[in-house]
């Protein structure tokens, strides 16, 4: 009764013969969902949550209201036990906009127990593994995920939570859809006390990234065996991916295009056809660049000395 009497700000005294409702102006006040005109009504014990005002005061409130008879047993009244719960409702309210954070990114996003059961799933992520959110929870998620690092040492989320730190890695996901390759990374969840309870998972497409891995080795390997024409297709990708492959193009084209250059004007002079001259523009390095002059006579005046020498030697008398 004091304690009830403080919220208000007044003695227990002088609430005596007050009306309740006059005091703790709640939303269920003289309505059909007070609790203890319905307690009163059914002669059983009732209960509600509601927001209240004692005193000027904003809470959000529990309360049980139960029938109070006299010796005959007929119902006189009802006892009404109040509980603060506005701290819950804040807790409840700020998680549940964190949740709503966590459901509006677009990638999947996941709480697992120590045992690896779902305790959360965004739309993102129950999408990618054809389901509701709702159906995720109490999932295992290596049943969900399916990955090569499952039930294995290699599980980011398991280290997460044996060595409490955040680890990320690569895979492949085996999804209704089919393999998709993801980087995934665990973080440890944790009570008040600071004993680890779980992990937190978040999950990246990297399917465009290994998409341009691919191209870049086809690439170098096709160098290595010669076909120097071999370019990747720029056009199939986009932003930063597409950059990097038109980058790759260009650095093939760069160093290839002299190679090919030099190539032509061999053949030529092997043929006799002394080509143009040939300002040869080379990088150096943080000089820029130097321009050198090169003609084909030089070329033609070392492989007429070579001829000679070659000749001098096979004559009579000049063998070894």
């Amino acid at each position: 009764m004091k304690a009830g009497a403080a919220v208000i700000g007044m003695t227990p005294e002088q609430l005596i013969d007050q009306k309740c409702y006059n005091h703790f102006k709640t939303s269920d006040c003289q309505t059909a969902n007070c609790a203890c005109s319905r307690a009163i009504g059914s002669g059983k014990a009732e209960q509600s949550e509601t927001d209240a005002h004692p005193g000027g005061k904003d809470l959000f409130i529990s309360y049980s209201a139960v029938p109070i008879k006299d010796q005959g047993g007929k119902i006189i009244g009802a006892l009404e036990v109040v509980m603060d719960q506005t701290g819950v409702k804040k807790a409840m309210e700020d998680a549940g906009e964190k949740v709503d954070f966590l459901n509006r990114i677009p990638t999947p996003v996941m709480v697992v127990d120590k045992n690896f059961t779902v305790r959360f799933m965004n739309p993102a992520g129950a999408s990618a593994v054809g389901r509701i959110p709702e159906a995720c929870v109490g999932q295992k998620c290596f049943s969900l995920f399916n990955t090569r690092h499952c039930n294995t040492p290699d599980c980011q989320v398991a280290r997460a939570m044996l060595q409490d730190g955040i680890f990320t890695s690569d895979t492949v996901a085996k999804l209704p859809s089919g393999e998709l390759p993801i980087r995934y990374t665990g973080t440890p969840l944790k009570d008040d006390k600071g004993n680890i309870v779980g992990a937190l998972e978040y999950v990246l497409d990297i399917s465009k990234e290994m998409e341009i891995t691919t191209g870049v080795l086809e690439l170098a390997s096709a160098a290595v065996e010669g076909k120097l024409d071999r370019r990747a297709d720029a056009d199939s990708f986009e932003g930063n991916y597409r950059r990097i492959v038109q980058g790759v193009n260009d650095t093939l084209d760069a160093v290839i295009s002299p190679l090919n250059v030099a190539a032509e004007y061999v053949d030529r002079i092997s043929k006799g056809d002394i080509p143009e001259f040939i300002l040869e523009a080379i990088r150096s390095g943080a000089a820029g660049f130097i321009v050198k002059p090169f003609h084909p006579d030089k070329i033609k005046d070392v492989i007429e000395r070579l001829e000679k020498g070659l000749t001098a030697l096979a004559l009579p008398g000049n063998a070894c």
